[in-house]
Parts: structure tokens; C-alpha cells; sequence
């Protein structure tokens, strides 16, 4: 969040005063349509600027940041809607490409939508993220899975119109067809015959035979073509295979919230996520993606992130920082001690042993010395006798 935050639909002002209390850098505004609301919230929350009036029709200066937390849709919504909707079916019933630009008008061009739908029926994660792209909205992201989601968003310089077009059921000769088709290209898919499912699926498909025509291009490493089309077919397996097609792209930052909330299920999420955190400097979570995502292909990767990691050790040794050094040292071990190289033993010995760490220092040794290299013997030595180094012994220390 950056800059003037608004909150819409603040109520009595719980969040809102939770966030400054967090932020009180940011100038906080809350916005409600209760009179007694916001007369309370002044009382409760003096810190937070009030606006009394609706979102859709209040007049006030644009800020950096609009909150749309559990406020669109409200919460008194149909009881028989279904938990979740496909992203068609939410647009229509939520009226999202005639309100959402209402909201909108309280947020200034390159500002900062976070939009969370809360936990009411009818979601729509897919619907809210494709709605706003086609808004124009720029550097649309979901941060979160399940229920409760988060979708942000940069405001362009001005939005697009969108009119939804009312579709008319295919003939059922034609809807026989193409679900024959879809047919043939799973089977094609499962069988690995990826060119030849693509053959089926045309470029301008949607739904489930964009998905279909997705797996079949990132199979092909056509990652750019496959990022298209999986964004158009508007699913969850869609938008988690999506995110694999944005590594591939180096599009790191846009693929990591996804990939946080998919690591739980392991394998290849895991090794993805350890690739957007390698990219981004954050060696020691990679590692740990790395090492749990239990795949032989996350070997090279590994070997990669523990240089690093190496590196690293290499700076603090020379700088003195042997605390840092040790950190490194034991962090990798507590993942796996097999990971520790050579170097690593190496310093994570002299830091154990400047820092009277013996027990830790006789453990690395021992490492050492079972690969006969020379440090390890000597650094047996000195841990047994609980000196730091060998001139303590030279200045007559027995």
C-alpha cells in the first residue's frame, strides 16, 4: 500500500484502525454510507480521515490506494448462489463492468486497487482478475487460494469500456462436435502427442479448450503462446499451470504469489517457487524449495542456490561477520547436512571455531577430516582442546 489509502465500506472503522496502527506512515481515509458508522469510527479511530456517503456516487479526490474489501459484491446476496462462479456468470450477476469503473473513479491513474471478495457466495477469483484486465487494468496479481483472496491491480490512465455480448447456445449437432474434439485432445495430451492436440484446438479457443491448447504449448515450450491461452481459459488448474509459463517467461514477481499458495501440494510447484526465489536473491528459501520438492530435476538448481549461498559466506568471512557465516553454515545443515561442499565445511569451521562453538566446530572437523582433508584434522585438534586458533597455542596455551 502506498501513499492516501482509502478503505470503502469501513463500517466502524476495525480494519482500517488495525492498518494505520501498522502503517502510520500512510494517509488513511475510510469511507461508509451509515451515518451512525461513521459517527462511531470518528470516535473509535480519530487517527483515520472519515467520508460519509457510497462509493458509487460519493465525489472525493483520487487516492493511491482504494481498498474494495468485502464491499463488492455486498453481503446480502442470493442464499441459492453457488459458492463459486465461472468468470461470465459473475460479471452478470454482480453487474461488474458497470460498477466496478464507479469504485475506480476513487482510485487516480497507476494507483493501487486491492480488491478482496471476503466470505461471501458466488467468488469469482479468475472473473475478478480477467474483468480487470479487460478494464485495462495493469499488473493484475491473486495473492492467496480458497476462500479468502486477494486481487491487486494498477489503475490505467483510463478505462476501457467492456460490453458483455450475450451468446447463443451452439447448435447441438456443433456442441456434439467440438466436445468430440476436446475429447480427442486429451487423449492426444495423455498419450504425449502434443502437436497433434494442438492441431485440434484453435488459437482464438476459451474455456476448456484454451486450458487443452495451454498444456499442449507448454509442453512444447512455446511458454509465451501457452501463457495466452491458459489466460483465457479462466480456471484454478488453468491459472496454477499459468503460473508455471510465467517462470519459464522470467516472470518471477507475477507468478510467485500463485506458486506461494500452490507449494503446499510439492513437486514441481515447489521447484518452481525455488526458481522465482532464486531469481530474486532469496537463496535460502530456494534451497528449501528445492530440497522439498523431492524432484531429481531441482539437482541443478540446488547445486546453483548452495554457490550462492557460498558466495555469501565468502563476503561475511572476509568482512569478519562469522556470525553470518555460521548461520549459513547451520541452515544447511538442518535442510540436509549431505549439502554441505567442502568450502562450506571450510568456514562454517573457522566461524564455529571464533566463535567458541566447539561441539559445532568438532562436527564440521569431522566432516573435514572424513574427506582427509587437512583442516579437518587440525580443527579436530583444536576443538578437543577448546582453543579458537592455532596462535592461541602459540602464545603458550596448553
Amino acid at each position: 500500500m502506498e501513499g492516501r489509502v482509502l478503505e470503502v465500506g469501513a463500517f466502524t472503522g476495525a480494519l482500517v484502525g488495525f492498518l494505520q496502527r501498522k502503517r502510520p506512515d500512510l494517509e488513511w481515509h475510510a469511507l461508509d454510507g451509515v451515518e451512525e458508522a461513521v459517527a462511531l469510527g470518528k470516535k473509535r479511530v480519530p487517527e483515520v480521515a472519515w467520508h460519509l456517503g457510497w462509493a458509487e456516487e460519493v465525489e472525493l479526490s483520487p487516492f493511491d490506494t482504494l481498498l474494495l474489501l468485502s464491499v463488492f459484491p455486498e453481503g446480502l446476496v442470493d442464499q441459492d448462489l453457488e459458492s463459486r462462479l465461472a468468470p461470465e456468470a459473475f460479471w452478470k450477476r454482480f453487474a461488474f463492468f458497470e460498477r466496478l469503473p464507479l469504485f475506480a473513479r476513487l482510485l487516480r491513474p497507476g494507483g493501487l486497487l486491492v480488491y478482496g471478495h471476503g466470505p461471501f457466495l458466488g467468488k469469482s477469483p479468475e472473473g475478478v482478475e480477467e474483468g480487470l484486465r479487460r478494464l485495462g487494468f495493469d499488473r493484475v496479481e491473486r495473492v492467496g487460494e480458497g476462500e479468502y483472496f486477494l486481487v491487486l491491480a494498477r489503475k490505467p490512465e483510463a478505462l476501457v469500456a467492456v460490453r458483455l455480448e450475450e451468446r447463443e447456445a451452439p447448435p447441438p449437432e456443433e456442441a456434439e462436435e467440438v466436445a468430440v474434439a476436446l475429447e480427442e485432445a486429451r487423449a492426444l495430451l495423455e498419450a504425449g502427442r502434443y502437436a497433434e492436440a494442438l492441431a485440434l484446438l484453435p488459437e482464438e479457443a476459451e474455456g476448456e479448450a484454451a486450458y487443452l491448447r495451454g498444456r499442449a504449448l507448454f509442453a512444447l515450450s512455446r511458454h509465451a503462446e501457452a501463457e495466452e491461452a491458459l489466460r483465457r481459459a479462466l480456471s484454478e488448474e488453468a491459472e496454477d499451470l499459468r503460473a508455471l509459463a510465467l517462470v519459464e517467461l522470467g516472470e518471477y514477481e507475477r507468478a510467485r504469489g500463485r506458486l506461494e499458495a500452490l507449494a503446499v501440494r510439492g513437486g514441481r510447484y515447489r521447484l518452481a517457487l525455488g526458481r522465482v526465489y532464486l531469481a530474486q536473491g532469496r537463496y535460502a528459501d530456494a534451497l528449501r524449495q528445492f530440497v522439498e520438492s523431492g524432484l531429481p530435476e531441482a539437482d541443478l538448481y540446488t547445486r546453483e542456490t548452495l554457490e550462492r549461498i557460498t558466495e555469501r559466506m565468502r563476503r561475511f568471512a572476509r568482512e569478519g561477520e562469522w556470525a553470518e557465516v555460521s548461520r549459513r553454515a547451520e541452515f544447511v545443515e538442518d535442510l540436509s547436512p549431505a549439502l554441505l561442499t567442502r568450502e562450506m565445511l571450510r568456514l562454517g569451521l573457522k566461524a564455529a571455531l571464533l566463535q567458541g562453538l566447539f561441539a559445532r566446530a568438532e562436527r564440521y572437523a569431522r566432516r573435514l577430516a572424513d574427506l582427509d582433508e587437512a583442516e579437518g584434522f587440525l580443527g579436530l585438534a583444536l576443538a578437543a582442546l577448546r582453543v579458537k586458533s592455532p596462535l592461541e597455542l602459540r602464545g603458550g596455551r596448553t
